[in-house]
């Protein structure tokens, strides 16, 4: 998971809340996202939280575009509705792009309603970066075992699907173990040093770019680690 770091969102959504009906309350009315966002904003709302989050889903790391996203709620609508004063659906603040835009096994559709927030380690989280382990193959596991909110994320977000577990294996596969290359010391170093996840021209990261990172600073460790036994043997023979 990679941390959103959130900006004020489109100026239109903010004149629309601004020009709202007030109740006799002086609280805003007609301000349901599904019912009352005109279907233009709702599109300036996605190109905006694609270009904040460099076009990668907010829980998972998947690559997205308009074609394939859908707005997120972090604090999901049905709660939000149960209170007429409650308008975190209409709020920026509230809003991820996730993958996909129809059904999935994994990610927000499997999250649905679920919200402890005390348990849930989100993308807005400042160290969402620092609590899960990728491996090779593609798993993931909390970095602790002792983190509950990590463990119950995994799960109610089906993080280790085998169809997503799959996807970040051939990405991981694709760049650090590609057809006849030998992966080199080289490019672990240059990716660990210089950083995986970089914009392109676009503004988009490379999908699962954290996740890509963590791997390679994993394979660069042990490379580091075998040269050093090597160099212990050869210097034991030596004596």
């Amino acid at each position: 998971m990679k941390y959103i770091r959130k900006g004020s969102g489109p100026r239109e959504l903010r004149q629309w809340f601004r020009t709202l009906p007030l109740n006799e309350n002086g609280k805003p009315i007609n301000c349901r996202y599904d019912d009352d966002i005109y279907q233009d904003l709702k599109e300036k709302i996605i190109k905006a939280l694609l270009e904040e989050q460099g076009y990668l889903c907010c829980y998972t790391g998947i690559r997205i575009s308009e074609e394939n996203t859908h707005i997120e709620h972090l604090k999901p609508q049905s709660i939000s509705q149960q209170d007429e004063n409650d308008h975190d659906d209409v709020m920026y603040s509230n809003m991820l792009a996730a993958y996909p835009k129809g059904d999935c096994q994994f990610g927000a559709q499997a999250r649905g309603d679920w919200y402890e927030l005390d348990f849930f380690i989100h993308p807005l989280d400042g160290s969402c970066e620092t609590k899960f382990h990728f491996d090779m193959e593609g798993g993931i596991k909390p970095v602790s075992q002792t983190d509950l909110a990590a463990k119950k994320t995994i799960a109610h977000l089906k993080l280790a699907h085998p169809l997503l577990v799959d996807l970040r294996k051939q990405a991981i596969d694709e760049l650090l173990f590609p057809e006849d290359e030998v992966l080199s010391e080289a490019k672990l170093r240059r990716i660990v040093e210089n950083g995986y996840s970089i914009r392109d021209k676009k503004g988009r990261y490379p999908h699962f770019c954290f996740i890509i990172e963590q791997v390679a600073r994993q394979l660069l460790h042990k490379v580091e680690q075998d040269r050093k036994r090597r160099q212990a043997i050869h210097k034991q023979k030596r004596k």
